[in-house]
């Protein structure tokens, strides 16, 4: 049975289908964010491929590719697998490496993009929401304005 075939036939038999849940996604406003306020730990360049590769010092510590900026190109390769929903959360390094000077706008630029995926398509995308755990009052404001403002099903 090939990956295709296997998530097929058990998708048309599950009532909610195949739900991929790690799967992550980012934003040009994002990386310039993370470009501008976390160069002291982190600094982006392009690697021989034309991606953005996030540097640890002189150690690569991600690579960003393209599916994480355009959740288009993911409809393709889940429908080969028969993958129906994708749960997405902003990938690392998140929101960890910001201060408290940035890290709201930080947040909420990040929940609202994510949102506007979801709202986009909801039936194929649902998100968890980041919410920056170093500041708990800040954290739970931010949950509390993923699910009552942003209109989503969210946690993370």
């Amino acid at each position: 049975m090939t990956s295709s075939s296997f998530g097929k036939q058990y998708s048309q038999e599950a009532a909610l289908g195949f739900i991929d849940v790690h799967t992550h996604i980012t934003s040009e406003a994002y990386t310039s964010l993370l470009n501008e306020h976390g160069s002291h730990i982190y600094n982006l360049r392009p690697d021989s491929e034309g991606r953005t590769v996030v540097m640890r010092g002189n150690i690569r510590f991600m690579t960003f590719t393209e599916p994480m900026f355009d959740p288009e190109m993911r409809f393709a390769p889940m429908d080969e697998v028969g993958v129906d929903m994708q749960l997405l959360s902003y990938t690392c390094p998140n929101t960890y490496w910001a201060g408290p000077d940035i890290v709201e706008h930080l947040t909420r630029t990040m929940n609202d993009h994510l949102a506007s995926v979801c709202n986009q398509w909801p039936d194929r995308y649902r998100g968890l929401a980041s919410v920056p755990l170093k500041n708990v009052e800040l954290a739970i404001s931010e949950m509390e304005r993923a699910v009552d403002d942003l209109g989503g099903t969210w946690s993370g």
